[in-house]
Formats: C-alpha cells, sequence, structure tokens
C-alpha cells in the first residue's frame, strides 16, 4: 500500500481529443485534463548524450499514484 506521505507532487493526467467541425471533419488534436491527482514520483536514471553535435539528456521516471479508473496508455501526465 502507498504511503500518503510520499504523494507530494501534484499531477495531472491529459486525454487526447479530436476536435471535429460541424461536418465531422477533423479540426484539430488537442489534450484535455482528465484528472490532477497527488503522486510519487521517482527518478530512476538519467543519462547524457550528444547527437550530430547537440546535447541531450534523457530522464526515465515512475509515478505512482492511488488507483483511478479510466487511465489509458494513450494519456499523458503534465
Amino acid at each position: 500500500m502507498l504511503e500518503p506521505g510520499k504523494l507530494n507532487r501534484r499531477i495531472t493526467i491529459q486525454k487526447p481529443v479530436v476536435i471535429k467541425d460541424e461536418l465531422g471533419g477533423v479540426v484539430a488534436e488537442d489534450w484535455q485534463d482528465f484528472a490532477k491527482t497527488w503522486a510519487y514520483i521517482l527518478n530512476l536514471n538519467g543519462k547524457e548524450f550528444s547527437t550530430k553535435g547537440i546535447d541531450t539528456t534523457s530522464t526515465t521516471t515512475s509515478m505512482r499514484i492511488r488507483y483511478r479508473e479510466g487511465i489509458t496508455t494513450q494519456m499523458r501526465v503534465f
């Protein structure tokens, strides 16, 4: 069980939405807030590398929240 004291970061989970015109044609794709919740965030590892002379960083992060129905793999955390 996740201890309440570890949920110390506020995150927003967003879902993709498609905006259509009156005729049903796709006008734009955007993100819509799905939920705001408390999370425990843990940075697992990070690395720096250079690609074509451009310095880049990459971080793998684990986020844990209390169970929430409706979350899918198409969503993002913001």
